[in-house]
């Protein structure tokens, strides 16, 4: 018995399209999925890492008791620091490592009491943050403009550091400036 092929044919090209377009609609999907998945991870252990960066940074910038210096959770941000290694592109990677030399140069050498030494060493730790922010957020998509500025604290050279008191005011108290009184 012949087959004709007049029937055959586009039932075997009907088959073949509805498995090209199965295929190729998976394969799209899984894709789309995967590039989401990535992108919400990555967004996670970003903000996961400038979590664990500014609660550390916060506890290093209190004034030391006679006891010495807050203690630093460095378990949370060695894990957020891993885990940002493991899923980043390399250069955001490098971003957050550079973070991570900085804080151990500001952990080890801020001498006790010295706010010059504070504002110099503080410099290139917040520039690895601002770095690593710049380029995460390229990373996720953003197409605006690099940041400049991490905080609107005042800059290095502002009066509020020419401070005469050596140890930070309570909140209420007056504040002595280049000989000029300041009401907090």
């Amino acid at each position: 018995m012949a087959v004709p092929w007049d029937v055959l044919a586009p039932t075997l090209g009907g088959v073949a399209a509805a498995l090209a377009g199965g295929t190729a609609g998976g394969w799209l999907a899984h894709r789309s999925q995967r590039t989401h998945w990535t992108r919400d991870s990555r967004l996670q252990a970003y903000a996961e890492l400038v979590r664990c960066y500014a609660e550390a940074y916060s506890k290093l910038s209190e004034e030391p008791s006679d006891t010495g210096r807050a203690r630093v959770d460095w378990s949370d941000w060695n894990r957020a620091l891993a885990v940002v290694s493991m899923i980043a592109p390399t250069s955001v990677a490098i971003r957050a490592i550079d973070i991570d030399a900085a804080m151990w140069r500001l952990t080890l050498e801020a001498e006790r009491g010295y706010v010059e030494s504070w504002v110099r060493l503080r410099e290139p730790l917040e520039g690895a943050v601002l770095e690593f922010l710049n380029d995460a957020r390229r990373d996720l998509g953003e197409r605006g403009e690099r940041l400049v500025r991490l905080s609107g604290r005042p800059s290095a050279g502002d009066a509020v550091w020419r401070q005469s008191v050596a140890t930070p005011p309570a909140c209420g108290s007056a504040v002595t400036c280049d000989g000029e009184t300041v009401e907090r």
